[in-house]
């Protein structure tokens, strides 16, 4: 891989990334600087947050990069439903990780921050409410930050078991 490619609204997607690039010793670039320091066709792995189910930047990084690997960034907990749910709504080439990252509502405009709190008290109405529930509700009103070295694990896991065979076929 020559570098890790991102698109952050509010900074927890930017966080995976350098703590991603640092692990691996990659540079890591926002998308809308990767198009001029990047060259086209490299290979790359694409981290973008979620929003109604699609990957941010993902088009544009498909159509620029070869993408080995991607991540999504969303704030809901993981499950082996995001994961489907995303792959099949972004139709990806490669394999999908799911991270979850946070919100922060004081960088989000009126339009998303209405649309987080109608999810909330949507959340509020549901039958069956657990903590995770309750404690997704309230990252949603007053925000929160789930980003953690822990969560990235699977993604280096990963990263280490393609470089091994790439070292095997060369």
């Amino acid at each position: 891989m020559d570098a890790i490619v991102y698109e952050s609204n509010t900074g927890f997607t930017k966080q995976y990334a350098e703590m991603l690039a640092e692990a691996v010793h990659l540079p890591a670039y926002p998308l809308v600087e990767a198009v001029s320091k990047v060259p086209r066709g490299s290979s790359v792995f694409f981290l973008g947050w979620v929003c109604g189910g699609k990957i941010s930047g993902l088009p544009v990084a498909a159509k620029r990069y070869i993408l080995e690997g991607a991540a999504a960034v969303g704030i809901v907990f993981p499950h082996p439903d995001v994961v489907s749910e995303l792959l099949k709504a972004n139709k990806l080439p490669c394999p999908l990780f799911y991270l979850q990252g946070g919100v922060d509502p004081k960088r989000l405009g009126y339009f998303k921050r209405k649309i987080l709190s109608m999810i909330a008290s949507n959340l509020e109405r549901q039958e069956e409410r657990n903590a995770a529930v309750w404690d997704l509700v309230d990252t949603l009103r007053i925000g929160g930050s789930y980003v953690s070295a822990a969560n990235l694990e699977p993604v280096l896991s990963w990263v280490k078991e393609t470089e091994d065979c790439e070292e095997v076929s060369d």
